[in-house]
Parts: structure tokens; sequence; C-alpha cells
């Protein structure tokens, strides 16, 4: 039989043992009790604002502490911490505080639209004709992510037409991210690009995940950069392309695959909206898409581990 020490031992205990035997101090003198757990109820929009909440903490993490130390200092004369500050204006204003240009959870039930929530407007219409020949929503790999949608063809797919596009980046830093479940081998799926012709994405091709900025679909010019290792059916990936100063980088569940040193082009995409599932209706199809994500910085290897790391915890 276990013997317990504290805090049964303490007249004055407070905690719990476990996850529900509770010790607490009242008016009324010292209590022990059994408390019932409450149910986390799951639905699409909290399962988003979770996210949310998520990228927030980790930007704050990651700050310096001189960046820090002015939230914190505005935040006294409001009695909160800065912490609580930053989130605040994080949640409220993700591009300015996050660097968050586009985000889709694909957190609507139904409908035509996937909807941007990174508040710059850039919301995705589903192509080629809804509800009939379109990807459609299904529960992403993790259930506290909510949502994910499925592409089984080349002509479904979701192209974002307002807002932040790609052309925006110009000769900036930029980060996409994105959890992807390939379906097919022997593909060639754009599955984060540019609407048409030369700019940014990320890609299956050949077995393997490629990124690639401006290229050609086959990779015969342009700076692209290939995965270490062959993808494998039905397996869930986080991949994150970033562009730093000069310098291309790619990683794969938080593994650095490799970068492209001294790119000095600009990101000059004719047309330039942003495509999801496929590329303007062709070169696509085939995977499971989940927690598509635009950054006008570049995020850390932290940042990538953490996002990586939360998203697939239970």
């Amino acid at each position: 039989m276990v013997k317990i020490g504290s805090p049964l031992m303490s007249m004055s205990a407070s905690g719990k043992i476990g996850e529900r035997l509770v010790f607490s101090k009242r008016a009324s003198g010292q209590q022990a009790r059994f408390q019932k757990a409450q149910k986390d109820k799951i639905t699409l929009p909290r399962c988003t604002n979770r996210f949310l909440y998520s990228l927030a903490s980790i930007t704050w993490k990651y700050l310096s502490q001189v960046q820090k130390d002015v939230y914190n200092v505005q935040a006294v004369s409001m009695k909160i911490t800065g912490y609580n500050y930053f989130m605040s204006l994080a949640l409220a204003d993700p591009k300015t505080y996050l660097g968050l240009v586009g985000y889709w959870p694909f957190d609507e039930v139904t409908g035509a639209v996937a909807y941007d929530k990174s508040k710059q407007g850039n919301n995705g219409a589903f192509k080629t004709t809804y509800p009939t020949n379109c990807p459609v929503r299904i529960p992403a790999f993790n259930q506290k992510l909510g949502n994910a949608v499925y592409s089984s063809s080349s002509d479904k797919y979701i192209l974002c037409t307002g807002g932040y596009n790609f052309k925006d980046f110009g000769n900036h830093n930029f980060t996409l991210s994105c959890f992807v479940t390939p379906k097919q081998l022997n593909v060639l799926s754009l599955f984060i690009s540019n609407y048409y012709s030369r700019g940014v994405g990320i890609e299956l091709y050949n077995n393997y995940f490629y990124v690639a900025i401006g290229y050609s679909i086959d990779g015969t010019w342009g700076d692209y950069i290939k995965s270490s290792k062959p993808y494998i059916v039905d397996r869930t990936y986080h991949v994150a392309f970033v562009r730093s100063g000069n310098n291309l980088s790619f990683y794969v569940d938080s593994v650095y695959q490799g970068a492209v040193t001294g790119f000095t082009s600009d990101v000059t995409a004719s047309v330039s909206q942003i495509s999801l599932c496929s590329r303007s209706g062709s070169w696509g199809g085939f995977v499971d898409l989940s927690h598509p994500m635009c950054f006008n910085r570049a995020l850390s290897v932290n940042e990538i581990k953490e996002i990586h790391r939360r998203a697939f915890d239970k």
C-alpha cells in the first residue's frame, strides 16, 4: 500500500494529489474534496483560438529580454504582467505582433470560403466548383487542431484572392509553414504556392518535398531545396520554408534540410495570389493540408521546433 506523505500530513495543506483530490483552506476551515474533472469541449473555433494563442506564446517565449521589458514597463500601470499585455495585443493584431499575414485553419463547418484568421482578409475560395469539385474539410491529424482539407486531384484547390499575397514578400523575409499528409507517391503537387508562374512554393515532387523560389515547376531553373529523405504516404509532416536575408532554409518536422545562400532576388510572381492544395488547378492534389500559414518575417529555428512540438502533442 502506498504511504501518502504531503499534503495529508499538513493541517494547512493547499494543492492537489493527482488530478482529483484537492486540498484548500476556506472560511469554514481546511477542506479535502474530490473535484470532478471539467469536460474540455472541442469546437472548431476554440481550436483556432488555442492555436493562435499558442503562436503568440511561442513568439513571446523567444523575444529578447530587452523586447519583453518594453511590455513589462507598459503593463505596470494596468496592473498586469508584460506577458498578458503582449498576448492581448498579439491576438488583436497578429500581423503587427506575430508577423502572421495569412492563416487558414478551415474551421468553417461548411461553405465555399476558407476564412483567413490572420485578420488580413485573404479569404480563400473553394475551387473549381463548390461543393461538387473542390477540397473537402476533414478532421486534422490531431483533434486539438480542428480541421484540415483533402484534395483528391489537381483541379480541387483553394484560391486566396485578397489581402496579403506573395508579391508583397518582395525581397523581404518570410516564412511559409503548414502540416501536410501526402496521400500518394509519384505525384507533382504544389500544396502551398503562388497562383501561377514564378514565385514561391512547397511541393511534392518525385516522392520528395521541395521548396522553391523563382522556379519552374520541374526545378530546371531558379533556386530550390530538396528534402533529405522521401516522404511516407499517410504520415503527417510539418514543413517550413524560411527566407532570412539572402538565405533560404527548409525544415521538415523541425529538422534542417538544407539552404540556398546568396539569394538576392525579389519574389516577382506575375500572378501572386496564394493557392492551396494545387497551383491554379494544375500540379496539385493528393494531400491533406492543415493550418497553412504565411509570416512576413523569418521564424527562428526554435520557433519552428516549438510549433511542430505543440501541434503533435496530444
